[in-house]
């Protein structure tokens, strides 16, 4: 991290090195081991902090079994850090790091930063743009688990209305939607705020599809920056929080990057442009591919099989009414409905982690795309029995 460093065997000799030289200790914070010999490091932290000469120095203590009156002893003594081995380099360099900042009256640790973190990001108004409702459910849940207040547009023209009365700091924008699409709505809010001369908002597009003209598309319509479908929890809250941490500092007094307006898409999104490979299929003769990759949702949703349960019920009670939605379009040829209904079919169920479903409906969304519904039938009988091995599964698993 660019310091530099010196280190010793024991507290002993560190005591020494500390006190040693008629100007004083020249040591800026001291990490210290709690199992040491002859001196414990709760022992030795007590010593630097009743010198005079020492006591402002921080210490961060290192321990291998943590205890549970370990943090009220540091507090006790003065120890301003504690950290678990193995130590992780970026959990140390956020410690000191904190520590340096001040203002703090606690033993700093992971779990309280990452609590610190959370309570400042309450402070944030996200406005979500999503037509489909478990793509709503699923993304909230991310940002408002991370701490983030979420509103809920259905729809671009919605979202238009929303932006106007109220008071983001970011705008999710999915771009395929009914009414208004993500770009046109983007374009309106753009315009919104030129008018009225407000403060640009960093807006992301949400696009089920990372190809190449997505770039430009959502710069040519005022964006700033674009996440791949299907949202993965890491990528959207990465994304998240790289845009409102340039927004703040724009607030802050600096330039923004590009000029006028937040800077936008130059250097792609947070982690990769690239949407995740999907769950490799379980091509066993006996059990074919697995319906949902189970281990990978739960992975995805923290571990809270109740949240997700919560969510694959929604989503197959969504289905239900889809279907025949799907078929009834494809027999009078329309084959706008077929494709919107489709595509979101396919973004759901990757977002659950159920790729069979979701390239089954993928297949039906080209097939409206193109405009000639021939092939639908039999697509369509597909995503069906895609979607029954689905609901069967999730059943079996008690997720629905």
């Amino acid at each position: 991290f660019g310091c530099a460093s010196v280190s010793v065997e024991g507290g002993d000799q560190a005591l020494e090195l500390l006190n040693s030289g008629d100007d004083g200790p020249a040591f800026d914070f001291i990490l210290t081991d709690f199992q040491m010999p002859r001196m414990s490091g709760f022992h030795f932290s007590r010593k630097v902090k009743d010198n005079p000469r020492t006591a402002a120095i921080p210490i961060i203590m290192i321990t291998s079994s943590c205890r549970m009156d370990d943090r009220e002893q540091c507090k006790e003594i003065g120890i301003e850090g504690y950290l678990t081995k193995p130590v992780r380099k970026e959990e140390l360099k956020h410690v000191i790091e904190t520590i340096f900042g001040g203002g703090h009256d606690e033993v700093i640790t992971p779990e309280t930063m990452a609590d610190h973190k959370k309570a400042a990001r309450a402070g944030s108004l996200i406005l979500l743009v999503e037509d489909y409702k478990t793509n709503q459910v699923v993304a909230s849940r991310h940002l408002e688990k991370a701490g983030y207040r979420v509103e809920v547009a259905e729809n671009g023209r919605q979202a238009v209305e929303m932006f106007t009365a109220g008071s983001y700091h970011l705008v999710l924008m999915d771009i395929q939607m009914p009414v208004m699409n993500g770009f046109d709505a983007a374009r309106a809010i753009r315009a919104l705020e030129e008018e009225q001369q407000r403060p640009p908002v960093p807006i992301i597009a949400l696009t089920a599809n990372a190809l190449k003209g997505d770039r430009e598309l959502c710069l040519a319509a005022g964006m700033n920056d674009y996440l791949p479908k299907p949202l993965r929890s890491s990528e959207l809250l990465a994304m998240v929080e790289k845009w409102l941490n340039r927004a703040a500092q724009t607030a802050d007094g600096e330039p923004a990057p590009g000029g006028k307006k937040t800077e936008a898409v130059a250097d792609g999104p947070a982690t990769s442009a690239v949407p995740d490979p999907p769950p490799a299929a379980v091509n066993d003769e006996n059990n074919g591919s697995p319906a949902l990759d189970l281990p990978r949702a739960l992975k995805e949703f923290d571990n809270d099989r109740e949240f997700l349960a919560e969510v694959t019920r929604g989503f197959i009670d969504n289905i239900a009414g889809q279907l025949p939605a799907i078929r009834a379009a494809a027999g009078s040829g329309d084959h706008e409905t077929v494709r919107r209904e489709a595509h979101s079919i396919k973004g759901g169920a990757a977002n659950l982690c159920a790729m069979p479903l979701s390239e089954a409906a993928l297949a039906v969304e080209e097939i409206g795309r193109s405009g000639d519904l021939s092939p639908a039938p039999a697509a369509i009988d597909r995503l069906e029995e895609e979607y029954q091995q689905l609901a069967a599964f999730c059943r079996d698993q008690g997720l629905a």
